[in-house]
């Protein structure tokens, strides 16, 4: 099986061996400041939600795409029209939530060379789709899964998100329970995320996995992807606190 990462910042991407790795997604504020990235392996994240600045993100790619990056990771329907009209190779990230071989089916009709499938489902209906795939598919296999996107910061005084520049941030609120809850701002004005505070990890599950064309390995907060990297190509078992997601049940 080979890997691919979601990277989240610079550190993270720089971190990693591309050679260990098919494709790495960043995210499109990243690549517009950098220019020492493999544009072969890599892959424009754009934001999950662009708060009706969507043709902000159409002139950033216009000038990434003349740069010579030429993979467009695709959320959602308007990433999939943004990228046929410029020229983009598309790939289908977890939130288009392929559930069924019949979406993805639809979804490499529109022009997808590849695609990730929901994390909500689990690994039996998973080599179900991929049995009758028509494109490579992946899951995620390693990171602290999103389980909400919020227009409003729950730590912002006014609710705006900050783009991640407010150095008194927590960046956590806590649950009921007692366990942080981490808030990723994804350095947009536009959005924030709640991360489930425990990591989905499978490093010790790849026997399982053999079903698939890639897994994809999420970096949010990480300052050393690459150990985790590591670890599942070493088949290392998890420790301390972790998830197995939906995939079991």
């Amino acid at each position: 099986m080979r890997y691919r990462a979601i990277v989240s910042d610079s550190a993270q991407f720089s971190a990693l061996e591309p050679c260990l790795l098919e494709y790495i997604s960043v995210p499109i504020n990243i690549l517009s400041k950098e220019a020492c990235y493999d544009k072969s392996k890599t892959i424009i994240r754009p934001p999950d939600f662009s708060g009706g600045r969507e043709n902000e993100v159409v002139e950033k790619l216009k000038i990434l795409r003349g740069k010579g990056f030429s993979l467009l990771e695709c959320g959602g329907l308007p990433h999939i029209q943004m990228g046929r009209e410029l020229g983009f190779e598309l790939h289908g990230g977890f939130r288009l939530n392929i559930t069924n071989s019949s979406a993805l089916a639809e979804y490499a009709r529109l022009g997808l060379k590849s695609a990730v499938l929901s994390p909500e489902i689990n690994l039996v209906k998973a080599r179900h789709i991929a049995e009758s795939k028509t494109i490579p598919v992946g899951l995620i296999i390693y990171g602290n899964l999103p389980m909400m996107l919020l227009r409003r910061c729950p730590l912002s005084a006014n609710g705006e998100p900050c783009g991640g520049k407010r150095g008194d941030c927590p960046g956590q609120i806590t649950d009921r329970r007692g366990v942080a809850v981490q808030i990723l701002c994804n350095g947009s004005q536009d959005y924030v995320e709640t991360l489930n505070p425990d990591a989905l990890i499978l490093s010790d599950k790849r026997a399982q996995l053999d079903f698939l064309d890639f897994g994809t390995l999420m970096f949010t907060k990480e300052d050393k992807p690459e150990q985790i990297l590591a670890d599942y190509t070493m088949n290392a078992k998890p420790a301390g606190r972790f998830t197995r997601g939906l995939y079991y049940l």
